[in-house]
């Protein structure tokens, strides 16, 4: 068996001009993409005449729209908090100030907390797919529909009450941390609520419709994660040494950027110290050795889960390992 190299934290040259361009890239087309439903909702209203039936064929490519651009502002604004969760791990920039400074603004885009966040983050890693102690079981383990839609926004109203329970912490760092995270949460609501308007777009047609599609489109996403996979003190060792927690959900160059390799899942629960650009590489030399669930497609993923559990069986996963 060959040795792959794996870099340590500080071994990694990290992509800090690529995750800064990106960002802002991210930003910029959200403001475009909020432009461009403001425009046609504007020449819809002047373009339909006033008859009833016009009226509601308005209404109709008008709701269209709103839920077409809404859900490419989903996509965009997960980009962003995907590179917040790469500020959690210290491999957005070197500078620790600026890399928990940036990384803050854009998770707080995604309105969630990112000092809190980081504290649940880890616990995940540590925890991972194990019953009771995983801090994620609570919004997953339940039918997928739920899970889809109050199983998240369960976890969004607990990390809100941790935060307010924090800024009157005892302890200086949980307070520091979370009022940090109050400022960073502030910047995103002026952001949205004050200066997209004040760019003459209304929040009614753009920033409203995206965060009520936000929960259901990450949840599908997160769904590529790990659910269907046996609970870890369940779990067989049939494929080898090494049990799998996570899935490798192969898809779209596009995607694979944008989202900034997150659905290299199982690459980045191994190697978290690892930045975002190093998991296709370290998987391409790893697949030989190492067992990784690998499907294709988000898609295929979804109605994968329509049939099995949040925790799942070992006949659920078998056909999808890569090694054995």
């Amino acid at each position: 068996m060959s040795k792959v190299k794996i870099p340590k934290h500080t071994e990694q040259v990290l992509p800090q001009v690529e995750n800064l361009l990106k960002s802002w890239t991210l930003i910029s087309l959200l403001i475009c993409s909020f432009f461009l439903t403001q425009i046609s909702m504007e020449n819809i209203d002047k373009t339909w005449v006033s008859n009833s039936v016009y009226l509601y064929l308005s209404w109709f490519i008008k709701g269209i729209l709103i839920l077409v651009l809404g859900t490419f502002n989903t996509i965009l604004i997960m980009g962003l908090g995907i590179l917040g969760h790469e500020g959690t791990h210290w491999t957005l920039f070197k500078n620790r100030f600026l890399n928990d400074f940036w990384g803050g603004i854009l998770w707080a885009l995604s309105l969630l907390p990112y000092y809190n966040f980081r504290d649940f983050h880890f616990t995940h890693h540590r925890c991972t797919h194990y019953q009771v102690v995983d801090p994620e079981e609570p919004m997953n383990n339940h039918p997928l529909w739920f899970a889809l839609t109050l199983g998240l926004l369960m976890g969004l109203m607990n990390r809100y009450k941790i935060v307010l329970s924090h800024l009157v912490s005892q302890s200086a760092k949980e307070r520091g941390e979370a009022w940090k995270d109050v400022g960073f949460l502030t910047l995103a609501i002026v952001f949205y609520f004050y200066l997209i308007p004040l760019l003459g777009i209304s929040i009614w047609f753009t920033v409203i419709p995206t965060f009520v599609i936000l929960p259901t489109v990450f949840a599908l996403r997160n769904i590529g994660e790990h659910r269907s996979i046996p609970e870890q003190g369940q779990q067989t060792l049939t494929q080898g040494t090494q049990k799998v927690d996570s899935w490798m959900v192969m898809t779209h160059p596009l995607i694979d950027w944008l989202w900034s390799h997150i659905n290299y899942h199982k690459v980045h629960h191994r190697y978290p110290h690892l930045s975002h650009k190093y998991l296709p590489e370290i998987f391409e030399a790893t697949k030989a050795e190492q067992s990784y669930l690998v499907i294709n497609r988000y898609w295929q993923i979804i109605l994968h889960a329509l049939t099995s559990d949040y925790y799942g069986s070992q006949e659920d996963i078998e056909p999808y390992f890569l090694s054995k």
